[in-house]
């Protein structure tokens, strides 16, 4: 079995984001879309750069199956109504294989403009007039270890009642603790030895 690696990816924030909303700024949040799971951002209310630092896992594709595609959408939160979608970027099969063909560990930043759309044409303008952008920071890391320790531990023979015995350079290491000088038990055995109830 091939060690596997999850994806990781850190939402840092956005800059110059487009007035949608009548009143008030941008009450933006972000929806990450990979491997058919979604995850969501906390909603930054009011802002035209929100900063999030959120961190996301998805599963890696299987071994021989293509990376897919990621997906953040950059959406404007509405407490009346449908949530309106402010951009959008894509991250290709392409660039999804180089993430995954780094070494484990390896972590990057990345500042991407937002698009109107997943076609990745049209850049969205900022209330400042100034592209769009988004920040966030992939990286592939090896699958838990300790998600793995019961299946590895169930393959292992049960513990021999000896192995719980002192280390044989132990005086005290014998199975059978009658046949042990009397001067190296220990004196709560001692004592039942004294009442006879050995």
């Amino acid at each position: 079995m091939s060690a596997r690696t999850c994806l990781e990816l850190t939402v840092v924030g956005a800059r110059h984001l487009p007035k949608v909303d009548l009143v008030g700024k941008c009450d933006g949040y972000c929806l990450i879309k990979y491997g058919g799971k979604v995850q969501r951002t906390k909603t930054v209310k009011n802002s035209y750069s929100p900063d999030w630092e959120e961190t996301f896992s998805f599963d890696a594709p299987a071994d021989g199956d293509a990376p897919g595609t990621l997906s953040v959408t950059l959406m404007d939160w509405d407490r009346l109504g449908k949530d309106d979608r402010v951009g959008e970027i894509v991250l290709d099969e392409k660039k999804m294989g180089q993430i995954f063909s780094e070494t484990v560990g390896w972590k990057h930043k990345e500042v991407c403009k937002l698009y109107t759309d997943e076609t990745q044409t049209t850049v969205v303008k900022g209330n400042d007039k100034q592209d769009a952008e988004a920040g966030f920071s992939p990286s592939s890391l090896l699958s838990s270890l300790f998600s793995l320790l019961p299946s590895l531990f169930s393959l292992l023979p049960p513990p021999s009642p000896f192995s719980l015995l002192p280390p044989p350079s132990s005086p005290l290491h014998c199975p059978f603790p009658h046949l042990l000088p009397l001067s190296l038990l220990p004196s709560p055995v001692l004592q039942i030895l004294h009442n006879g109830r050995f």
